[in-house]
């Protein structure tokens, strides 16, 4: 079975490695265990759309993306931001 390494969840807290776990706040206690357990997931599963084809419009859509990223700076919402402004806190 192939193994998928994924990035940390983006998070406005994110959990320092050099910390032990006892000085960790609760959010970040969460952020670890989330990103624990995805990585975990999708070792055992494996990535489901590891080699389908990208939709074109939905390519064109992730280019246009990355070059107004790259023009601006600006890489959008941190997880925590779009949790606020999605009310899911």
């Amino acid at each position: 079975m192939q193994t998928h390494k994924i990035p940390p969840i983006a998070d406005s807290n994110p959990v320092p490695s050099d910390r032990p776990i006892q000085d960790l706040t609760v959010e970040q206690l969460h952020t670890l265990i989330r990103t624990t357990v995805e990585e975990r997931l999708l070792e055992f599963l494996g990535d489901p759309d590891l080699g389908l084809p990208l939709n074109p419009e939905i390519q064109q859509q992730l280019l246009h993306q990355q070059q107004q990223c790259q023009l601006t700076g600006n890489q959008g919402l941190s997880t925590a931001e779009l949790r606020q402004e999605l009310e899911l806190d």
